[in-house]
């Protein structure tokens, strides 16, 4: 049997598993910004969101860090 999905090791991808178009993907994140009538943020904002949340929750800078990619805890901080 075929496989109906590619494996690129993509974190997100398009039905069948290929990459996704990134103005495809910016369009559908932007209607689900509205949907959830949240705050307009844009894509490259979200890895900052993220960290912001993260410690603002108490997590440990060397975490937040590690998630981001950040070479070492003074980049993220």
């Amino acid at each position: 049997m075929q496989r109906l999905c590619e494996d690129y090791n993509l974190v997100i991808s398009t039905v069948d598993g290929k990459p996704l178009n990134p103005r495809n993907f910016a369009r559908t994140f932007q209607r689900l910004i509205e949907k959830a009538e949240v705050k307009k943020i844009s894509l490259l904002c979200l890895p900052h969101t993220n960290a912001t949340l993260l410690m603002k929750q108490g997590i440990n800078p060397k975490i937040v860090s590690e998630r981001l990619g950040n070479a070492n805890v003074g980049i993220t901080a």
